[in-house]
């Protein structure tokens, strides 16, 4: 009994020590490596939630703007509007949902834009060119959001700047190198205007003011509905339009 006893109260010997102090570490671990763990788990969920809720903002501000921009810039006098104006809001506000998303594919943004080509083809109509240039250029919006948030990266849309062909002299800067052409794209850009409208607007008479038509005609910059119709800005130049007041504006800041 008394060697048992003795033995029994015997400090433990280093062996023990090491097993003891091994264990106390393995369990230190476990529990750190459990607060990291909450930890990481507790700021991932914050990111998250601040992620939804600054979509959600912006979705619903995008989707005002929407809404306001083709009330006003649409085209007011042609039967296809209302039609034109739903399905444009209900395109587009679908697209504002992918900035919603982690990562938004090419194959996505692609899909969208043949969306809205067929529409396009769908009316067939000379002033639906106007119309159109707004969605596109909202849409073009959108990108830059979602690039901007870096869930999508256009680097494979866009061109460079060595690769830009010299056709772009007459097909694009000649025709709106001139104050005359240039007022009258800016007139177009409104609303359709008849011949007697646009001679009032530039200060040109007669076989003047057809010259310029005639140079905006020909480079599809604008179109005209029958021989003696109204005149529509076309696409390329409303798109031009703005390419212009883009580049003016960053020359102006700098």
């Amino acid at each position: 009994m008394h060697d048992r006893k003795n033995q029994s109260n015997h400090p433990p010997d280093h062996q023990e020590l090491d097993e003891i102090r091994q264990e106390i570490t393995s369990m230190r671990k476990e529990f750190n490596r459990f607060l990291e763990n909450s930890n990481r788990n507790i700021v991932e969920q914050l990111a998250s939630d601040l992620k939804k809720n600054f979509s959600r903002v912006l979705i619903e501000y995008i989707n005002n703007d929407i809404e306001s921009c083709l009330r006003e810039k649409m085209i007011k006098n042609c039967k296809m509007r209302d039609f034109c104006e739903q399905k444009f809001n209900e395109l587009l506000g679908e697209t504002s949902y992918l900035i919603s998303k982690d990562d938004v594919k090419k194959e996505t943004i692609e899909k969208y834009w043949k969306e809205i080509e067929n529409l396009r083809k769908m009316t067939g109509m000379p002033m639906c060119d106007q119309c159109f240039s707004h969605v596109n250029n909202l849409y073009r919006k959108q990108i830059d959001v979602m690039q901007s948030l870096q869930i999508y990266d256009r680097q494979d849309r866009e061109q460079k700047t060595d690769k830009l062909p010299v056709e772009v002299v007459p097909a694009i800067c000649e025709p709106v190198a001139n104050k005359q052409r240039l007022s009258i794209l800016k007139a177009l850009a409104g609303t359709p205007r008849g011949f007697s409208e646009l001679s009032k607007i530039t200060n040109l008479r007669g076989g003047n003011l057809l010259f310029h038509l005639q140079k905006l005609l020909d480079t599809q910059m604008i179109v005209q509905q029958g021989d003696r119709g109204d005149y529509y800005i076309s696409k390329k130049g409303y798109t031009t339009l703005e390419g212009l007041h883009a580049i003016y504006s960053k020359i102006d800041n700098n």
